[in-house]
Formats: structure tokens, sequence, C-alpha cells
């Protein structure tokens, strides 16, 4: 049992100082965001509701600098990932559908996009990890799209989260290990220390 408590406190710190040594978490505020009015966004930017609405075949939530001009989301150092949560669900008799879509924000080049016409609940995760080193500006775009003349369908978005990798600075330096031989000269010279110094009392007698 104390050696189970051990490893396990071993597994715990290691994967902690992993976590934290190699990667970091960067929110993306949604009140940067261009929302449609029928869009309610949190205070704190971490989530926003679409809802659908018979005015507008399309409600947006937008971050779009390409075409509107808006602030765009800043392209952090070594970034790995962008990835949201979602939580679509249709009305009754209703074709709609969930779009999303990440863009270059100078050129308006597609990156990457999901869509989604079922009710459904999940996480969306795009690997930005080989990303043009070009690209310093990124654009991002969620659409709640009716089809018909029905409401009553409505979206989800929370967590939107760019991750990052630290630069590994490398371990740390290691004191030189004396070689074998080494130690055994060292040894021997410690040990002719006496006779070393018995002969030499006997020399002065």
């Amino acid at each position: 049992m104390l050696i189970f408590l051990r490893i396990s406190l071993v597994v715990f710190f290691l994967s902690a100082t992993f976590s934290s040594a190699f990667g970091a978490m960067i929110s993306v505020d949604l009140n940067t965001f261009y929302a449609d009015p029928i869009v309610a966004v949190a205070s704190d930017g971490n989530s926003a509701v679409i809802t659908e609405d018979s005015f507008y075949d399309t409600v947006y939530l937008s971050n779009d600098p390409y075409e509107f001009g808006d602030p765009g989301i800043v392209v952090p150092a070594n970034l790995l990932s962008l990835s949201f949560h979602y939580n679509f669900a249709i009305g009754s008799n209703n074709v709609d559908e969930f779009h999303a879509e990440l863009f270059d924000g100078e050129s308006g080049d597609l990156i990457d996009d999901y869509s989604l016409d079922i009710t459904d609940v999940g996480t969306v995760t795009w690997d930005l990890s080989n990303l043009d080193p070009s690209i310093f500006l990124l654009g991002l775009e969620f659409q709640l799209n009716s089809f018909d003349m029905d409401i009553g369908s409505s979206l989800v978005i929370s967590n939107v989260v760019l991750e990052t990798q630290d630069v590994d600075p490398g371990p740390p330096p290691v004191a030189p290990v004396p070689e074998p031989s080494t130690l055994l000269l060292l040894g021997s010279g410690l040990l002719s220390l006496p006779w070393l110094r018995w002969k030499s009392s006997n020399a002065k007698k």
C-alpha cells in the first residue's frame, strides 16, 4: 500500500510538472466578437447563447477582421490548437444548421470549419500546430442557419481556448560524474596516505 501511494505521488507530480512546463491555455473573450442583437454574450466573455429568430436567416457571432474590420484573434507563439464547446438544440420540425469557421484574418482564406445539422453537444478542436507562420491574425465565426420558417433552435458556444506549447528550456545542468577509473585512482591514493606517513616517520628515527 505504501509503495502504491509513493508511485501515485510521483506520477501526480510528474504530470503536474509536465502540463505546467509544456502547455498553456489562453481564453478567447467572446465580448470582442460582433453579435447579432438576439445573441446573449456572458459578461465574462466565456460563453454566448445564439437563438433562432424569424427575422434572421443566419444569426452571427463573429470576429472577422478581413471583411468587417473586427479585432480578430492574435496568433500567440507556439500555437497548437483552437477549441470550443458547443450545445446545439434543433427545435421541433426545424431544418437548421450550426456552422463554425476559422480563417486567416488578413486574407480571408479558410483554415478549418465545422458544420452540424442535428441536436448535439460536444467539443471541436482544430489542430493549428502546422499553421502557416506568416499568419498572425485569425478570424472566427459562429453561425446558426435557418432553412425553414419555424423557430425554436438554439446554440450555446463556450470555452473558446487557444492552446500553446511553451518552449522546453531543456534539462538542468548535471554535475559531471567521475568515471570508475578516476574513483579507483583517487581511492588508491587515499589508502596509501597512512603507509606513506608511517614510512616517513620511520625514516626520521
